[in-house]
């Protein structure tokens, strides 16, 4: 018989979910329009065990009898947790979180179907509280979205602070580099990191990033050398998400301070400079791409584009140029039209990529990401 497998990261709602499948299949269970068709649901959850009778409607406790129910195979087996299933010949759905040790070792020798479930939108969780949680604040759920990313369960639970915790300790924080071993890091820093997952609608599992901006920052804040040494032993692999964010992240609260003296090469003719980031107030103004600022409003500020909208090109921009930053060896220079509209505020146009000290010496002259199929150039420093 087939097997099944759920994970996602922790309070995404695996549990809730096998409400959905119950309701599903007792409202189908006389049309018979799904592709699954059992005669009941054996629930398991720790060591209790309830049987959902879909042709009598009505559930009861089982003991020791489970073990018989499970060997019947118009039975539809879940288990809901850390628990290891015992052994069956029906269809099993195992749903738990990455850090279950049974989990792995389910999907592992049942060669079971895995699906991940993804982070929930803000607007999925505006939603949610309409319809559940009207008597909290929208206000609440945006800046706990803020915080947590999508997340049901810490968005809605406004009275825990589980990010606090995990921001915290400090093993929490050494986790955060252990990006390829989700299964070994602790449950605060699973709070740190989420599961992104494939959007083509077979919930596959892509990679882990960090929860929001706001937990980079505060990484960064907490934990500077810390996150020093994680980022170290990040760059000694291939580039990934959270290294990419991180960087980002660091590289806004490094610029937007400015007063800083750091190394440049022309990616034209190879010439090693020098350049001390002018001195800023720290603050990082949002603009779009109807709100691009003016040439004067550049003095003295720092600019970087809002998550409402897209800027491939840069990742900000001040009165000394433009800057891009980036952990990889290469970084195709896209939107055009955009960027042709930031290079009007200069009257000596920069693009500044801004790369870890291992790319320093490698990193090649970039180019145009043609759309029409026409070679572009641009002068980068």
């Amino acid at each position: 018989m087939e097997s099944f497998a759920i994970s996602g990261t922790s309070g995404i709602g695996k549990s809730l979910f096998f409400v959905y499948i119950l309701h599903r299949l007792m409202d189908d269970f006389t049309t018979k329009t799904l592709s699954l068709k059992p005669n009941r649901i054996v629930y398991q959850v720790g060591s209790s065990y309830k049987c959902f009778d879909l042709q009598q409607q009505f559930v009861t406790e089982l003991g020791l009898e489970v073990a018989n129910i499970v060997w019947k195979q118009d039975t539809l087996y879940v288990v809901d947790g850390h628990t290891t299933p015992m052994s069956s010949c029906c269809i099993v759905l195992f749903m738990s979180s990455p850090r279950s040790e049974g989990y792995k070792e389910f999907v592992k020798q049942k060669m079971a179907r895995q699906w991940y479930f993804p982070v929930w939108t803000l607007d999925e969780l505006q939603t949610c509280r309409r319809h559940c949680y009207p008597d909290v604040p929208i206000e609440t759920i945006n800046e706990r979205y803020r915080m947590y990313g999508g997340v049901a369960r810490s968005v809605f639970d406004i009275v825990s602070n589980p990010m606090e915790k995990a921001l915290t300790d400090v093993d929490a924080v050494k986790g955060v580099r252990n990006i390829g071993f989700t299964i070994k890091i602790s449950a605060n820093t699973h709070t740190l990191l989420h599961i992104i997952v494939s959007d083509d609608g077979q919930y596959r599992f892509l990679h882990a990033d960090i929860a929001s901006r706001y937990v980079g920052e505060q990484l960064w804040q907490r934990h500077s050398a810390q996150m020093i040494t994680n980022m170290q032993q990040m760059f000694d692999s291939i580039p990934t998400e959270i290294s990419r964010h991180l960087f980002e992240i660091y590289g806004h609260v490094v610029f937007c301070t400015g007063g800083q003296t750091l190394k440049c090469r022309c990616l034209k003719d190879g010439t090693v400079t020098k350049i001390t980031l002018d001195a800023l107030n720290g603050q990082r103004i949002t603009f779009g791409i109807d709100t691009i600022p003016t040439a004067a409003a550049l003095d003295g500020n720092y600019y970087e584009p809002t998550d409402d909208d897209s800027f491939a090109a840069i990742d900000s921009l001040s009165r000394q140029g433009m800057f891009q930053f980036t952990v990889a060896a290469e970084h195709l220079i896209r939107e055009v039209d955009i960027l042709t509209k930031l290079c009007n505020l200069y009257d000596e146009p920069k693009l500044y990529f801004v790369v870890p000290p291992h790319q320093f010496k490698g990193f090649k002259k970039q180019t145009f990401k043609p759309i029409d199929g026409t070679d572009q150039g641009l002068r980068c420093i």
